[in-house]
């Protein structure tokens, strides 16, 4: 099953939302993976640890997060056809600096993320080791920012505690192909877009003057477009390591990722993931 269930979670692809800033965000994402899939005759049930970092530039700030994940996912198989869910809970710690008018400007806060998914896929078997998989699903993501001051000798600002709601509709395919000595490569594309808002916003005030509260507004990429590949060892066994790349762009990022996963089956044992 791959899909955003499989990949490094978007985290922290909506901040910094703390400032208004113009230009091409990039980012660097490192993670690593341990799941779990319990294999029954139709169906598989996941349940996976996710543990990464990620580092984020543009033009005004430099942001670092660690982030801590779990989650649990299904898929039922229906001959060719395939649906599955997934929800996932993630905790990042954030810290970023930059600078105002040559005064250095640094915060620290703590992001929520609560993920779910469903959809379904078409399984096409174009010969005994070449799969070909459309898929399409449905996405919802909350964020939720816990409050936090700045640190600045000028323009300090205070934020509220902040939520926001992200509904995604998202269309893509995998590309399987089974390699000699139980290896495999796995080569994905997703292509997504927000269907229920144009901009996140947070409310802030400058500690520095009392009652100046406003919000500040960061417009959203209604489109992204996700890519990767990951070669794994033992995919027909009970146990699967995973190397894999990903690339995230859209209007206003560009991300590149690493991820190292390691599966772990139990049940019946199946070919199909």
């Amino acid at each position: 099953m791959l899909n955003e269930f499989s990949i490094l979670p978007m985290n922290n692809a909506l901040t910094p939302i703390t400032s208004i800033t113009t230009g091409l965000t990039t980012a660097l994402n490192a993670g690593s993976k341990m799941t779990l899939i319990n294999n029954m005759d139709n169906a598989n049930i996941k349940g996976l640890l996710n543990i990464g970092y990620l580092n984020t530039k543009n033009g005004l700030l430099n942001l670092n997060s660690g982030y801590l994940g779990g989650a649990l996912g299904a898929d039922i198989a229906f001959g060719g056809f395939s649906l599955f869910g997934a929800i996932n809970l993630a905790f990042a710690q954030n810290a970023y600096s930059g600078k105002i008018m040559d005064n250095a400007l640094n915060g620290n806060y703590t992001d929520i993320l609560l993920h779910t998914q469903a959809g379904m896929r078409y399984n096409i078997a174009l010969s005994n080791t070449i799969s070909f998989s459309p898929l399409t699903y449905l996405s919802l993501s909350h964020l939720y920012t816990k409050a936090f001051n700045e640190k600045s000798l000028v323009f300090a600002k205070s934020f509220g505690d902040n939520g926001q709601n992200i509904l995604g509709g998202n269309i893509g395919a995998v590309f399987a192909l089974r390699l000699p000595n139980k290896f495999s490569l796995d080569i994905y594309s997703v292509y997504e877009h927000i269907l229920n808002t144009k901009q996140i916003s947070t409310n802030a005030q400058f500690l520095d003057f009392a009652n100046s509260h406003f919000a500040i507004y960061k417009p959203l990429s209604k489109y992204a477009l996700r890519s990767g590949l990951a070669i794994c060892a033992g995919a027909i066994s009970y146990s699967k390591l995973s190397v894999g790349i990903f690339h995230e762009i859209t209007k206003n990022t560009n991300s590149i990722g690493t991820q190292v996963q390691f599966v772990w089956k139990f049940g019946e044992a199946k070919e199909r993931e």
